[in-house]
Protein backbone atom coordinates (compact mmCIF):
# COMPACT_ATOMS: atom_id res chain seq x y z
CA UNK A 1 0.00 0.00 0.00
CA UNK A 2 1.17 3.39 -1.13
CA UNK A 3 0.19 6.87 0.70
CA UNK A 4 1.75 10.44 -0.11
CA UNK A 5 2.10 12.69 1.91
CA UNK A 6 3.13 16.37 1.98
CA UNK A 7 3.65 18.43 4.47
CA UNK A 8 6.05 20.27 6.97
CA UNK A 9 8.11 18.91 10.09
CA UNK A 10 5.72 19.16 12.91
CA UNK A 11 6.61 19.24 16.79
CA UNK A 12 7.71 16.26 18.54
CA UNK A 13 5.24 13.88 19.67
CA UNK A 14 4.18 13.51 23.31
CA UNK A 15 3.23 10.16 24.91
CA UNK A 16 0.30 11.08 27.54
CA UNK A 17 -0.69 7.18 28.89
CA UNK A 18 -0.21 4.05 27.54
CA UNK A 19 -2.81 2.49 25.26
CA UNK A 20 -5.16 -0.10 26.61
CA UNK A 21 -7.17 -1.43 24.27
CA UNK A 22 -6.45 -2.91 20.71
CA UNK A 23 -8.08 0.39 19.03
CA UNK A 24 -6.05 2.53 20.87
CA UNK A 25 -2.71 0.76 20.37
CA UNK A 26 -4.09 0.73 16.28
CA UNK A 27 -4.58 4.21 16.97
CA UNK A 28 -1.41 5.08 18.00
CA UNK A 29 0.56 3.00 15.25
CA UNK A 30 -1.77 5.29 12.92
CA UNK A 31 -0.35 8.51 14.48
CA UNK A 32 3.39 6.98 14.29
CA UNK A 33 3.18 6.21 10.72
CA UNK A 34 1.50 9.54 9.65
CA UNK A 35 3.34 11.79 11.97
CA UNK A 36 6.93 10.99 11.39
CA UNK A 37 6.91 10.32 7.58
CA UNK A 38 5.72 14.20 7.82
CA UNK A 39 7.99 15.01 10.43
CA UNK A 40 11.20 13.97 8.59
CA UNK A 41 9.98 15.32 5.36
CA UNK A 42 8.87 12.20 3.41
CA UNK A 43 6.18 12.66 0.29
CA UNK A 44 5.46 8.82 0.70
CA UNK A 45 4.95 5.95 2.88
CA UNK A 46 5.09 2.48 1.38
CA UNK A 47 3.73 -0.97 3.53
CA UNK A 48 5.93 -3.72 2.78
CA UNK A 49 3.95 -6.84 4.56
CA UNK A 50 6.58 -9.75 5.01
CA UNK A 51 5.91 -13.56 6.55
CA UNK A 52 5.85 -12.40 10.01
CA UNK A 53 5.71 -8.78 9.73
CA UNK A 54 4.88 -5.40 8.06
CA UNK A 55 8.01 -2.82 7.30
CA UNK A 56 7.53 0.74 6.90
CA UNK A 57 9.66 2.84 4.51
CA UNK A 58 9.30 6.61 3.55
CA UNK A 59 10.55 8.08 0.48
CA UNK A 60 12.24 11.66 1.49
CA UNK A 61 13.85 13.77 -1.72
CA UNK A 62 13.24 11.01 -4.08
CA UNK A 63 15.06 8.28 -1.82
CA UNK A 64 13.63 5.63 -0.04
CA UNK A 65 14.67 5.16 3.51
CA UNK A 66 13.46 2.11 6.07
CA UNK A 67 10.86 4.12 8.85
CA UNK A 68 10.70 2.99 12.60
CA UNK A 69 8.74 -0.03 12.12
CA UNK A 70 11.18 -2.91 10.54
CA UNK A 71 14.53 -1.11 10.94
CA UNK A 72 17.10 -2.63 13.20
CA UNK A 73 18.75 0.51 14.08
CA UNK A 74 14.99 1.36 15.46
CA UNK A 75 15.35 -1.89 17.60
CA UNK A 76 11.87 -2.95 15.46
CA UNK A 77 11.47 -5.73 13.58
CA UNK A 78 8.30 -4.09 12.08
CA UNK A 79 4.35 -4.52 12.96
CA UNK A 80 3.52 -7.71 13.96
CA UNK A 81 1.18 -9.98 11.27
CA UNK A 82 -1.25 -10.60 14.13
CA UNK A 83 -1.80 -6.06 14.10
CA UNK A 84 -0.71 -5.34 10.50
CA UNK A 85 -4.11 -6.06 9.13
CA UNK A 86 -6.03 -3.56 12.10
CA UNK A 87 -3.32 -0.75 10.83
CA UNK A 88 -3.62 -1.03 7.21
CA UNK A 89 -7.66 -1.61 7.52
CA UNK A 90 -7.87 1.79 9.17
CA UNK A 91 -5.46 3.68 7.11
CA UNK A 92 -7.12 2.42 3.91
CA UNK A 93 -10.48 3.97 5.59
CA UNK A 94 -8.70 7.15 5.93
CA UNK A 95 -7.77 7.05 2.40
CA UNK A 96 -11.23 5.97 1.13
CA UNK A 97 -9.67 2.82 -0.45
CA UNK A 98 -11.24 -0.41 0.00
CA UNK A 99 -10.57 -2.02 3.10
CA UNK A 100 -10.98 -5.74 1.99
CA UNK A 101 -9.55 -5.45 -1.72
CA UNK A 102 -6.50 -7.55 -2.10
CA UNK A 103 -5.31 -5.82 -5.27
CA UNK A 104 -2.53 -3.31 -5.00
CA UNK A 105 -3.81 0.33 -4.20
CA UNK A 106 -2.65 3.95 -3.95
CA UNK A 107 -4.55 6.35 -1.53
CA UNK A 108 -3.82 9.81 -0.05
CA UNK A 109 -4.34 11.33 3.11
CA UNK A 110 -4.94 14.24 3.99
CA UNK A 111 -3.24 14.76 7.88
CA UNK A 112 -2.80 18.02 10.56
CA UNK A 113 -0.34 17.69 12.93
CA UNK A 114 -0.09 20.81 14.71
CA UNK A 115 -0.46 23.56 12.19
CA UNK A 116 0.99 21.63 9.20
CA UNK A 117 -0.96 19.93 7.01
CA UNK A 118 -0.10 16.72 4.55
CA UNK A 119 -2.41 15.33 1.94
Amino acid sequence: MKLNLLGRRPPKLKVIREPKSPEEITNRICELLLTDPVRRGASEVFLEPHESSTHVDYRIDGVLHRGPFGDPNYGSPGIPTSGAARVVASLKRMAGLHVHGKQTQSGCIRYQVGSHFSS
